[in-house]
């Protein structure tokens, strides 16, 4: 069962949607959040629409079980063959994950970087070691031509000297450079002299191979057609993939529309809040920056570096974040739903630095395609059929 910190959550917890799901899963509600546990790692189309769509809506954690020593990826689903197929165990004892043989067939996909150096000691440091990591590369017969390239783009030299040019750095290349790195991190390297906050961040799923796509299909909830019995249906607009070298962060943002996001390789953390208390944690913040806060559309590069960055990692992350703020864990397997509008944050959890995190999200909204015959009401939303085994994530 997940745990939530008592500091986000009060005390009186009561049910916020009907029970009107199957008797196998188990729902919590904790202040505007809910943790829907699973006994299964699919939740029927018509059992998603109506957790989803209660008013006022609340983002909901779907916790998938979790293998048994005595089971194997072997068993998952369809929706989860990419846990089975992109990873291997590196170190068993240590329980380090690196790219598998399969997976390494793709490595010459060109894709987005970000790198993030930071500001004072902790840049220092961290260039420190990408110094060293680029010197590797230099030797090294099979990655050596990524040299040249990083070592313009981080201004080489002057991190030699201990100067941080930049704090913040995107550029395009192979997804090879991912796959050394981390290899570049795996043990007997300590966590403390690896290279870390490389990140591939939002790729689009359409952009990835085509047997990479298959492997991570959109959920079945998503796609499963309007019926008679379920007049609702997903339209999904966009997909990202997030994969990188932890530690990762996404800054405070919102979505213009609903967000179910899937954890792959790692664990992440999730704070959010609704659209009016996280509108004013950022509305706070730029005022602190002295900026306007006019615009609450996904900023640039300014959230990621200086200032700025360090200013969203205390108001949300810091021991001054608002009481209301929620926040969940999630883990491999698991999927959490966030709706429109929902302000939120993201970090890599539990991990050593350099570790691999990979997590991919559909955007998505509803249509209805009967309006006339369906009642917006959670209460009337449909009963999913046990023996009706389509429409499934």
């Amino acid at each position: 069962m997940l745990r939530i910190s008592h500091r986000f959550y009060a005390r009186s917890t009561r049910l916020l949607v009907k029970r009107h799901f199957s008797a196998n899963a188990r729902l919590l509600a904790h202040n505007g959040a809910t943790i829907f546990t699973l006994n299964q790692h699919l939740v029927e189309a018509a059992e998603f629409h109506g957790i989803t769509s209660s008013s006022p809506e609340k983002a909901v954690l779907f916790q998938s079980p979790h293998l048994a020593d005595s089971e194997s990826n072997a068993t998952l689903p369809n929706s989860l063959v990419a846990l089975r197929n992109w990873f291997s165990l590196h170190s068993e004892s240590a329980m380090v994950e690196a790219f598998s043989s399969y997976f390494k067939e793709h490595l010459d996909l060109f894709v987005p970087y970000e790198l993030v150096l930071g500001s004072g000691k902790e840049a220092l440091l961290r260039a420190k070691h990408l110094v060293e990591f680029l010197d590797a590369l230099r030797e090294s017969s099979e990655h050596g031509h990524f040299y040249p390239l990083l070592a313009k783009l981080v201004n080489l030299e002057q991190l030699r000297n201990g100067v941080v040019a930049a704090e913040f750095i995107r550029f395009d290349a192979p997804l090879a450079l991912m796959d050394a790195a981390l290899r570049y991190n795996m043990p007997p390297r300590p966590p403390g002299q690896r290279i870390s906050q490389l990140y591939i961040a939002q790729l689009p799923l359409s952009d990835l191979p085509q047997p990479l796509q298959h492997d991570i299909p959109t959920p079945a909830c998503l796609t499963a057609p309007a019926s008679p019995d379920a007049s609702y249906a997903a339209d999904v607009y966009n997909s990202s993939l997030w994969l990188g070298l932890e530690p990762t962060f996404t800054p405070w943002h919102r979505d213009p529309n609903a967000n179910l996001f899937r954890q792959l390789c790692g664990v992440k953390t999730v704070r959010m809040m609704p659209p009016q208390p996280g509108r004013r944690v950022f509305e706070q913040v730029m005022r602190g920056l002295g900026q306007s806060a006019a615009n609450t559309a996904i900023r640039g590069e300014e959230m990621m570096q200086g200032a700025e960055r360090q200013a969203w990692l205390d108001a949300v992350w810091g021991p001054s974040a608002p009481e209301g703020m929620l926040e969940v864990m999630v883990r491999p397997r698991d999927m959490l739903f966030l709706p429109k509008g929902w302000w939120h944050s993201v970090r890599s959890a539990q991990g050593d630095t350099g570790d691999l995190n990979v997590s991919v999200n559909w955007w998505f909204r509803w249509r209805n395609s009967h309006p006339r015959r369906f009642q917006t009401k959670v209460e009337s939303a449909p009963r999913p059929d046990p023996d009706n085994k389509k429409g499934q994530c």
